[in-house]
């Protein structure tokens, strides 16, 4: 409507809609900033308004004009309210703004807690301070899932306080302070996040995930390599356990990259974490290349736990890529290191992977009882990550062993863990799992239902081969559904999509794979099959998921 008055032929179309849809959400859906970009409608199309949108206050201006100056711009009437505030209040509001996102109020006293400027006043460190500034509305004040009182500016709000604190001169030296709270918090997180506490710790970094990011940007702009390396240290693992590896990964290639001489107790942690990153993300060259740089100034630096963590890095690899023997060596080497040092959780993920070597090399037996030890292990020290990756890997075994309710009630115990701690991967991949359960039981939509969800989800996560194993086991329903040129084309594809990545598929998935793959051969003659085959190959892996996601067995499979 307000659009509608400066322009008469405007609407909202399947065109426009998104755009309509994210002005409003980037304006905090303040009904006066809306109104003014609304009125900017007879110059800019919505997706050119949206583009503008990041310097807000110079844009939006201009409102109509029989009403009071203060309304007229969005900076105006956050202005007239930061006016009728006290010089305290108005020092703390600017000094708020260091905080994207919220912040627990322990953190906005902390940062606050000395003098920035000779004029600075003790009440701005005060909860009453926070309380004025919530009842004057330009504050929300709230609790965190974990109950801990937050409090944070609409983001509109947060740029004219940043402007605020700009012209006090106090710029650098909040965000200075801000960026130091936050890499002792992310220190602080790191060793908690393999123990009893890890699903807290989790939790408090994804609250302040913003303000993390916003601290590591300004470490970066200001040159202070060695304090942003010791925060991206410290944050690597939550952003794999929270699927976060895409941007991992970049904030710490940006750091390898700029810091080629930090010292190597510092460069040593960056190098593990973008290995182990790539590793998720099928990105074999970089993560081997990465876990032996790490593993090489461990080793200088004759840091023992850190070479069985660059150890069991590099065994992951190895698996991954289906070097097998390599991979047994290593494994058993970062084991018998993290025994001596007595690390409970790294001799866990050891034996998953000691696990791993036995399932290839057909020994179930042997490979239970390394699983096994893991779960024991890690129920005892309250790793759930880690006990929710061994029970899948017995799920594997039951799997091996044809039992499939056994295998399944592993699986589903994998994915309450994973949801309780809000653990995408281990999510996805226990969604994948259960869908090769059914697949198995003839269960063929339930199956599909599975692989469809947990393709999603990969999908988000950026995770390349967790999504083409899962158009692999699409490609198993189709086959199982006796559809099977669609069989032969999801199969071709994936064949081809994890050949060109170097990553084979898992053992259990294998025997499956090759079961699944004469099922759609026999269902077609030699010419049909080649042809489908030949078609699947030539998808790229968007085209795939596309084709195997759309798939209804029984209807259009």
């Amino acid at each position: 409507a307000r659009a509608q008055a400066v322009r008469p032929d405007f609407a909202v179309t399947s065109e426009n809609a998104a755009a309509v849809a994210a002005i409003c959400a980037r304006l905090d859906g303040l009904p006066l900033a809306i109104e003014l970009a609304a009125a900017r409608s007879k110059l800019f199309s919505p997706q050119a308004l949206l583009d503008r949108l990041p310097n807000r206050l110079a844009l939006l201006t201009g409102g109509a004009r029989d009403r009071p100056a203060r309304q007229q711009t969005l900076r105006g009437a956050i202005a007239w309210g930061y006016d009728l505030l006290t010089p305290a209040e108005q020092a703390l509001f600017a000094r708020l703004a260091v905080f994207v996102g919220g912040c627990t109020v322990a953190a906005a006293e902390h940062v606050l807690q000395e003098p920035w400027a000779a004029d600075s006043d003790p009440a701005l460190r005060t909860v009453d301070g926070l309380r004025e500034l919530a009842d004057k509305s330009l504050l929300r004040a709230g609790e965190d899932a974990g109950g801990e009182s937050r409090v944070g500016m609409l983001e509109t709000i947060r740029e004219y306080a940043l402007e605020r604190l700009g012209e006090r001169g106090e710029l650098a030296t909040g965000r200075q302070r801000h960026a130091a709270y936050y890499l002792a918090l992310a220190e602080a997180a790191a060793p908690a996040l393999g123990g009893q506490d890890q699903a807290t710790w989790l939790a408090r970094l994804a609250a302040d995930h913003d303000n993390l990011r916003a601290a590591l940007g300004w470490l970066l702009e200001t040159g202070d390599l060695p304090a942003a390396a010791r925060l991206a240290a410290g944050l690597w693992r939550f952003w794999d356990q929270h699927g976060h590896w895409s941007e991992g990964r970049r904030w710490l290639a940006t750091i390898l990259a700029r810091g080629a001489d930090l010292p190597a107790a510092l460069r040593a942690p960056v190098l593990l974490g973008a290995g182990l990153l790539a590793r998720v993300q099928a990105d074999l060259p970089e993560a081997q290349a990465c876990a032996e740089a790490a593993l090489a100034l461990y080793r200088a630096l004759d840091d023992r736990p850190g070479c069985a963590a660059a150890l069991d890095g590099l065994a992951w690899v190895a698996l991954t890529a289906g070097a097998t023997a390599r991979a047994a060596a290593l494994s058993a080497e970062s084991l018998a290191l993290f025994r001596e040092l007595g690390d409970r959780r790294g001799i866990a993920a050891s034996l998953n992977h000691l696990g791993w070597v036995a399932l290839e090399q057909g020994d179930p037996a042997r490979a239970a009882a390394c699983y096994e030890e893991s779960v024991t292990l890690c129920r005892e020290i309250g790793d759930p990550i880690g006990l929710a990756r061994a029970l899948n890997n017995l799920g594997e075994v039951a799997r091996v062993r044809g039992d499939d309710a056994r295998a399944a009630a592993f699986f589903q115990e994998r994915l309450e863990l994973a949801r309780a701690g809000g653990h995408r991967m281990g999510i996805a991949a226990a969604l994948h799992n259960l869908g090769q359960v059914a697949r198995h039981q003839g269960a063929y939509p339930a199956a599909a239902a599975y692989f469809r969800e947990s393709l999603a989800l990969f999908r988000e996560l950026g995770d390349r081969q967790g999504m083409i194993e899962c158009v692999a086991g699409l490609g198993g329903v189709a086959a199982g559904a006796g559809a099977a040129p669609r069989a032969a084309r999801l199969l071709g594809a994936a064949t081809a999509l994890l050949a060109a990545i170097g990553a084979p598929l898992q053992p259990t998935d294998r025997a499956d794979y090759e079961r699944n793959l004469a099922t759609a051969r026999a269902g077609l003659d030699e010419a049909a099959f080649a042809a489908a085959w030949a078609g699947g190959q030539a998808l790229s892996l968007a085209q795939a998921i596309a084709e195997g996601g759309s798939m209804v067995p029984g209807i259009d499979c």
